[in-house]
């Protein structure tokens, strides 16, 4: 029916002169573009499809990276969010034992109530830590309409030590910016993880500029405890902003707290990926570069104002053994 529609339709367009089409063209765009942000104006639900299954996930109204990331991907089947990012992520949880898998800056809760969804059936604990209180309901809301019982959400902001930060959206500032911010205390990843008795195995990060402040909470459970870690590093300029550091200090960081860091995809983008009817995510090969102290230059002398996905592993586990990746190297 809606084929046989678009056909009649299209003939009876065509009888119509081209220059009237172009300024129809232009107008039907425009008005695409005002329905799509009048939109973000509302708290909406998005049904996101993958591979075999999907989440419900309510996005907050005027919030303009939930809506343009997440209503991209309303009820479509041929894109997928993060695709390197995800295919790890599964890859990881499916070949290791881990019990713990923390989604640090949840965001609107994706990650969390996709990973919840897909090892529901799996005995593994899902931690969603989010500054933002506001977002924290609509995670709050995810998990219910998603019927997870897998995953805990926590409120709070990370941070290297105790001090008064003000929240605005995804981002933390040290003052308030001239505006009207919500004001809360923070906590160390360590504090958090010691209050809720927490064995941090695998981390997910997407802390906007707040990396290097982070992981210097973390320090007790680096050693010993966190065995993988799924980075977003951010621009220089970011980091230097908010952690006063930079993208060669926080690899060198965790190389020194004995990880090995990948950087991937070498090539391509993080976000959206389109993807044929037939693909199989297990199929999925993502191509990486080893970080290492003497490689830094090489590796990283475009990469400095763009972000960048990391992957760090304890030094004692055998990469070889995720068949996601794809070595550059070999």
């Amino acid at each position: 029916m809606k084929k046989k529609l678009s056909e009649i339709l299209i003939s009876f367009f065509a009888i119509i002169p081209d220059f009237m089409l172009s300024k129809f063209e232009r107008i039907f765009a425009f008005l695409k573009y005002i329905i799509f942000s009048s939109r973000k104006k509302k708290n909406i639900k998005s049904i996101i499809y993958f591979q075999n299954e999907n989440i419900v996930l309510n996005l907050k109204k005027n919030d303009h990276q939930a809506h343009d990331v997440y209503r991209s991907l309303h009820k479509k089947k041929d894109v997928i969010y993060e695709l390197p990012l995800i295919s790890i992520v599964l890859e990881i949880l499916k070949k290791e034992n881990f019990k713990n898998f923390l989604d640090l800056g949840a965001f609107m809760g994706y990650y969390s109530c996709l990973i919840g969804k897909i090892f529901q059936k799996e005995n593994i604990n899902i931690y969603a830590i989010e500054s933002n209180p506001e977002y924290c309901k609509l995670i709050k809301k995810n998990i219910k309409d998603n019927n997870l019982k897998n995953v805990t959400l926590i409120n709070s902001v990370l941070s290297d030590k105790s001090e008064e930060l003000y929240i605005d959206k995804e981002s933390v500032h040290f003052n308030n910016q001239g505006k009207n911010l919500l004001k809360i205390k923070s906590k160390t990843l360590d504090e958090i993880c010691s209050e809720f008795s927490i064995n941090p195995e695998i981390l997910k990060f997407d802390v906007h500029g707040f990396e290097g402040k982070v992981l210097n909470g973390l320090k007790k459970n680096l050693t010993d405890k966190v065995k993988i870690i799924l980075l977003e590093l951010h621009s220089n300029s970011y980091l230097e902003k908010f952690s006063n550091s930079n993208k060669r200090e926080i690899i060198n960081f965790l190389i020194d707290n004995k990880y090995k860091c990948l950087i991937v995809p070498y090539y391509g983008e993080l976000n959206l990926y389109k993807v044929s009817d037939n693909f199989s995510i297990s199929s999925h090969k993502i191509p990486y570069r080893i970080i290492n102290k003497n490689n830094y230059e090489d590796l990283f002398f475009d990469k400095e104002h763009t972000d960048n996905l990391i992957i760090a592993f304890k030094d004692n586990i055998d990469i070889e053994k995720y068949s996601c990746f794809l070595n550059l190297e070999k």
